[in-house]
């Protein structure tokens, strides 16, 4: 892991020691040595026999082997025998880029997708009628279950604008403005990061889900260490503490006792070290009996119809429907997400188990090292800070096959370039005249 990161400092975080410390052994390994000694005591994972305990363990001590595999392949085809760890620091040692032939015209188009997407977090409010924290002071924690599960998927607007130009777009473009005031300290990017970032945190939380807010908030590590080339104990100290209090207050919001919210198994400390993993244990449980191995029928909805072939819910759809059916059917229950290796046996059984960690590892640095090779202007700063703490591997396996979320940033990139790319063009004409 380390030679795929270049460095697993955490005064030095980047997308792999991201994956490595958080992903990896804080969600998952812990987990494993809990679950297989019986010291777990979880209400999910107590389902389970002891067969299932020791195929899941020794699946999670195959992939941190093979991980690294995939992703040390990467790197050899991509950057021969070069230092990661070099190439890294030669990275963010280096300035950020605002100027150029495309910087005005860059910026321009950033202040145009900006105005887009402040229209469509303000469309999303209106159309599920509520400010998501104001909801959240003035609701009973059961009333909260049921309109998260509610608006995510029966959201009465238009689903595209809610998802690409509000929820991708704005966090990213909070980022951009971010970059821009690292490297010029002008007020008004300070302004408008501001601005962006109070946004990004609402609409975050629209569906009063926790984790993509939380996860919001500690994604400016990568922000301070790609941009400035290093990061201070202070500033870890701030965001875990903003991070902190935080949990508190939501899950004080929720009624949620301070025992509760202190316990190993219980609370945000047991649904990160357990919860999460949960998930890899019921589909070990379930799959190939009673549930037959999926194999690519979850892969999309759109490629199922295109290629007229049965759609089957996803892994983590069936999962959570196996465990809590009650749950499902009355829409306070959604899915049981966990380390991708869960969804690779559900879809293909230990072959699935197998080979998945070298996938997935392959992807993962080759996305790495891309951005690396990238100039370091806010734009590609932004989509590589978003990368970063978006590229977690507990969502599941099909992610890796096909990736709608990816393709809807790599168009939103597209746009903005293109954009930037017409600005440029009319900027030269008129210079021209």
């Amino acid at each position: 892991f380390k030679r795929a990161a270049g460095t697993l400092s955490i005064f030095k975080p980047n997308l792999i020691s991201y994956i490595f410390y958080y992903n990896i052994i804080i969600e998952v390994f812990l987990a494993s040595i809990l679950v297989i000694l019986y010291f777990d005591n979880h209400y999910i994972i107590n389902r389970v026999g002891a067969d299932v305990r020791f195929n899941a363990w020794l699946s999670v001590m195959y992939m941190m082997i093979a991980f690294p595999i995939g992703m040390l392949l990467s790197k050899s085809i991509f950057l021969k025998k070069k230092s990661m760890k070099s190439f890294l620091e030669q990275y963010v040692s280096s300035p950020i880029l605002i100027t150029g032939s495309s910087g005005n015209a860059l910026k321009y188009s950033i202040w145009c997708f900006t105005i887009i997407s402040t229209l469509s977090c303000l469309y999303t409010f209106l159309q599920i009628g509520y400010y998501p924290f104001l909801k959240a002071i003035t609701s009973s924690s059961s009333e909260l279950a049921s309109i998260r599960i509610s608006v995510s998927r029966n959201f009465s607007g238009d689903v595209y604008i809610r998802n690409f130009f509000a929820l991708i777009m704005m966090p990213i473009l909070s980022y951009v403005w971010l970059f821009y005031y690292i490297a010029n300290k002008k007020t008004l990017d300070l302004l408008m990061t501001l601005f962006t970032v109070f946004l990004s945190v609402s609409i975050l939380y629209y569906n009063f889900s926790k984790s993509p807010l939380l996860w919001y908030i500690l994604s400016f590590i990568f922000v301070y260490y790609y941009g400035l080339g290093k990061f201070k104990i202070l500033h870890l100290i701030i965001l875990i503490t903003i991070v902190i209090i935080s949990i508190i207050i939501m899950y004080s919001i929720g009624g949620v006792s301070s025992d509760h919210i202190l316990n190993y198994n219980t609370g945000p400390i047991g649904r990160v070290i357990l919860s999460q993993a949960a998930g890899l244990y019921i589909m070990f449980d379930i799959f190939p009996n009673p549930h037959d191995f999926i194999g690519f029928s979850s892969i999309s909805q759109f490629l199922s119809d295109l290629f007229d072939y049965e759609y089957v819910d996803r892994a983590a759809r069936i999962a959570m429907t196996s465990f809590n059916p009650r749950g499902v059917e009355d829409g306070t229950a959604g899915v049981m997400n966990s380390i991708f290796i869960a969804e690779a046996w559900a879809n293909f059984g230990i072959l699935g188990v197998l080979l998945s960690p070298l996938w997935v590892g392959f992807i993962i640095q080759t996305l790495y090292i891309f951005f690396l090779k990238r100039p370091k202007n806010p734009l590609y700063l932004a989509f590589f800070v978003s990368f970063s703490f978006g590229g977690s591997i507990t969502g599941g396996f099909n992610d890796y096959i096909y990736n709608p979320g990816l393709l809807m940033m790599i168009i939103l990139f597209l746009l903005i370039i293109s954009l930037a790319a017409v600005f440029k063009k009319y900027s030269r004409f008129t210079s021209t005249r």
